[in-house]
């Protein structure tokens, strides 16, 4: 098992020593999902969204920048059905930190110089396949694009 994903593998390390963070990272569950905690500073992937994402870079950025976005600003984890069903709303709380998280993926992106498509991808063809699926996966698309153009971490402030 040490040897699987090792594309995921690679951007982890990557991310983690450009943070200056210690995260782990492992693979469990079952479905389209992943999740990152910032009490164990642990991100979670499926092994079959890691199977998927292990061939694209931009998407192995994407979703690792997202999950180290959340341990980042130290978002505390949530139900994963209640995010689903209740970040319809874009002033929740859980929405607002899901945003963020986009947000500071797409700055990630942006690091890396990395083809920021790879968020439409992710956000229109692979996880619609996850059971509940996403909401407002355009919204989310645009998230990720305000992380874009920001240099500096401190600047990426989603209200």
């Amino acid at each position: 098992m040490l040897y699987k994903y090792p594309n995921i593998r690679k951007w982890h390390k990557e991310i983690a020593s450009v943070l200056g963070m210690q995260v782990n990272l492992r693979f469990q569950g079952e479905g389209l999902n992943a999740a990152g905690c910032s009490i164990s500073k642990t991100i979670v992937v499926t092994p079959r969204l890691a199977s998927i994402i292990n061939r694209c870079d931009s998407m192995a950025v994407l979703l690792l920048g997202h999950e180290f976005g959340h341990i980042y600003y130290k978002h505390e984890g949530n139900n994963l059905y209640y995010i689903h069903f209740h970040t319809a709303c874009p002033n929740n709380p859980i929405r607002l930190k899901e945003r963020q998280a986009d947000c500071f993926a797409g700055h990630l992106l942006k690091r890396f110089n990395l083809c920021p498509h790879a968020a439409s991808k992710l956000f229109t063809e692979v996880l619609p396949l996850s059971v509940p699926p996403y909401p407002d996966l355009n919204t989310r698309c645009l998230d990720v694009a305000i992380g874009l153009k920001y240099e500096d971490r401190s600047d990426l402030e989603v209200k």
